[in-house]
């Protein structure tokens, strides 16, 4: 049999409990196990018996303190004497004790004994007060653990509304009386349950029939509720609601095995009205279901903000849902709302079974100005236009098949048809799209950004989107800007499904009029106004992106480039190669807004590569020429802006010493051979050059220098030699 204990003291317990705004607790309760389902039989075999007899317990001065933001003092609950015991067959509780300095005392007896032992079949009564709320319960229960037809009558009195919600320490929520009745009765195979209440100004009944509690197969319930604040309701639930409208709700659910019933359910809130009524033969399907919905009112915001919605468009408003059978296993749903803001339309025939294979669906959503709308989800900026969004949409046993979806605002139109899947990149999406525009600078501008370089003609963005194995394949995807497509762009490859698109590798060709134009989308200032191409083979890796076969073109300069860049570019490693060659160097810098003056006539080409590795950036034999003159650099680069730690090797040689000079100080006694050589660093606020040796004809000069930089010349020394 169980464990009998004698006799238990506790004395002097304390316990502090604490919520704060954020909802967190001072508390984790994880509640009891439960036993596996599965193991039922093993749970019989054990017996249903209580494991251990407290024969006589004493809990004295047991305090209990909660405090949450909603209240104006702590909750304080003091049990000066609980005690149990079992005497003559019957289990008895009594607890003396205070809540928040009100005294209160309960006596709760269970009996028979035995029953009470094996969890079944047991008498349950409670009497006590709280203050001058009164308390009586009566309860006859089958199955301690799992009740199915239990019987119950409660009473419930007190003052007054305001006289609980004062002992309780949170702020008044109404006045006026205060009663709850509660009646659980057998009548034949049906449990007849009554539930009437008065809190205030608030009234609520419930009335019905149940058979089995625990499974609620067969049940008839009607419902009534009225009071002067919806609002009051919904803080008390934990929600934030600003708005206090009356209310009324009343309305009877009904279920018979797998039939559901749903008659003259109404809802009214201050000015607003729903509707519902409905009937559902084989629930928990719509299959062979009817349902009827409608709602109404002066305010659309405050409506959905009641259902927990934002809530930020206004104005008078009509809402209705209808579903009726189609007389094919199929139900017809029909969805309308209309607003001063947005109107929406839906038909669709809905399939449930096979997780909706072959349902469709006609939708159409449209408004005067989709900035309104657009706001109101939380994005601003947008243009003050009309938009129209209509889609025909049918659910395979893979994804769904779109047909002509389109949105239009003002003249710019987006358009996709094809195959989504149920998740993109593992479904089979096979999709075709198509946006265009009467003028893409216009459409910058009204969505907030700026594009004067841009060309004010039309734009269009078209190609197909592919899945195939386990790659998103971007085929034939073209855009263009201008009535004369000044600016186009190609690209094709495939998008893996990594989340950061490892392994994924695209193939980029873009050509345009003017790279200003691109530099000011991306808010770059004193990029020159010079046509362009660029392509690439772009191929993603885990912390980094490789080019390969990349070119770049501008008039008559030509650059190519291939290797790999980091996702920091001035902190992660990296390795390029280029080659680069532009006809007049001075026409190509002159373009950038830089002083040529100085600058040799005719083409220069350069061809390097720079790699970083560990944070340090490294030039290797960049060879470049320029004015009949070959220069080759090789050597570290230090940390900019400072360049401190930069150490470099360079050589220059040339025939012809004027064609590198500028005009204003070229001689002709200078047109000979020449050459320079040497090591130049940055330490600090210096910059050295060191074994410095440069020749011109037979005159060579040499040496080693060191000069301030800030300001610059103000310090430094030198020494050299000349012959």
């Amino acid at each position: 049999g169980p464990i009998e204990v004698e006799r238990v003291d506790v004395n002097g317990v304390r316990v502090n409990l604490e919520t704060n705004d954020a909802g967190d607790a001072s508390w984790i309760f994880t509640g009891l196990s439960q036993e596996p389902a599965s193991d039922v039989d093993e749970v019989e075999s054990r017996g249903r018996r209580l494991p251990i007899i407290l024969e006589y317990a004493v809990i004295s001065d047991a305090q209990v303190f909660y405090h949450s933001p909603g209240m104006t003092e702590p909750l304080r609950f003091i049990s000066d004497s609980l005690q149990s015991s079992f005497d003559a067959d019957v289990f008895r509780l009594e607890l003396t004790g205070s809540l928040n300095d009100t005294p209160l005392h309960f006596v709760k007896t269970t009996s028979p004994v035995e029953n009470l032992l094996a969890y079944e079949n047991v008498t349950v009564e409670v009497s006590g007060n709280i203050g001058e709320i009164t308390v009586r319960s009566s309860a006859w229960i089958d199955d301690l653990l799992a009740p199915r037809r239990p019987r119950l009558e409660m009473n419930i009195e007190g003052p007054g509304a305001t006289y609980l919600t004062d002992i309780l320490s949170i702020e008044p929520i109404t006045e006026g009386p205060l009663e709850l009745s509660v009646s659980v009765e057998e009548s034949g195979e049906q449990m007849i349950a009554s539930l009437t209440g008065v809190f205030g100004e608030f009234d609520f009944k419930v009335d019905g029939q149940f058979q089995d509690i625990q499974e609620l197969h067969n049940i008839d319930l009607n419902f009534a509720a009225d009071g002067p604040d919806i609002g009051t309701i919904i803080r008390l639930a934990g929600r934030e609601y600003a708005e206090s409208d009356p209310f009324e709700i009343h309305g009877r659910i009904g279920r018979s095995g797998s039939e559901i019933t749903i008659d003259n359910v109404l809802v009214t809130i201050g000015a607003s009205n729903l509707t519902i009524d409905g009937f559902f033969g084989e629930f928990p399907t719509i299959k062979g279901g009817r349902l009827s919905l409608a709602a109404s009112g002066p305010d659309y915001g405050r409506f959905n903000r009641l259902f927990g919605m934002p809530g930020r468009l206004g104005g008078s408003f009509t809402t209705s849902l209808n579903m009726t059978p189609n007389g094919d296993g199929r139900e017809r749903v029909e969805f309308a709302v209309n607003t001063a803001d947005i109107s929406a339309r839906m038909d669709s025939v809905v399939i449930s079974e096979n997780r909706f294979t072959g349902t469709t669906m006609q939708f159409e959503i449209s408004g005067p100005d989709i900035s309104t709308v657009a706001s109101a989800a939380g994005v601003d900026a947008l243009p003050a236009e009309d938009f129209r969004i209509t889609a025909n949409v049918e659910k395979d046993p893979n994804g769904y098949l779109v047909r002509n979806l389109e949105a239009i605002v003002d003249d710019d139109v987006f358009r996709i048809a094809g195959h989504i899947g149920d998740k993109p990149f593992a479904g089979e999406t096979n999709l075709e799209i198509d946006f265009f525009g009467s003028d893409l600078g216009a459409s910058v501008i009204a969505f907030g950004g700026t594009a004067e370089n841009l060309p004010k003609g039309g734009y269009y963005l078209k190609g197909k989107v592919q899945k195939e194995n386990d790659k998103l394949w971007l085929r034939d995807i073209s855009a263009a800007i201008g009535d004369d497509e000044e600016y186009q762009f190609q690209l094709s490859g495939f998008l893996t499904s990594d989340e950061q698109f490892v392994g994924s590798q695209i193939k980029v060709q873009t050509h345009g009029e003017s790279l200003a134009a691109l530099g000011e989308l991306a808010r770059q200032q004193g990029i020159p106004d010079m046509p362009f191409d660029v392509s690439a083979d772009i191929r993603r890796g885990l912390s980094n992106t490789y080019f390969d076969n990349g070119i770049f073109t501008s008039g008559r300069g030509v650059v190519e480039f291939a290797g790999v860049v980091g996702d920091q570019p001035l902190e992660d490693d990296m390795a390029l190669t280029f080659n680069a060659s532009v006809a007049s160097m001075k026409d190509a810098v002159a373009k950038f807004g830089v002083n040529v003056e100085m600058l040799p006539e005719g083409e220069f080409t350069a061809a390097g590569a720079v790699r970083q590795e560990d944070g340090q950036m490294s030039v290797e034999q960049f060879d470049a020429t320029f004015g009949g003159a070959t220069l080759q650099i090789s050597g570290d680069i230090g940390q900019s802006p400072s360049l401190a730690g930069t150490k470099l090797r360079f050589e220059l040689d040339g025939d012809n010493l004027s064609r590198l000079l500028p005009t204003t100080i070229s001689r002709e006694s200078l047109a000979q051979a020449f050459s320079a050589s040497g090591r130049v660093s940055f330490s600090g606020n210096d910059l050295e050059l060191e074994r410095f040796r440069a020749s011109v004809g037979h005159t060579t000069v040499g040496g080693d220098f060191v000069f301030g930089l800030d300001p610059f010349f103000d310090s430094g020394s030198f020494n050299v030699k000349a012959d």
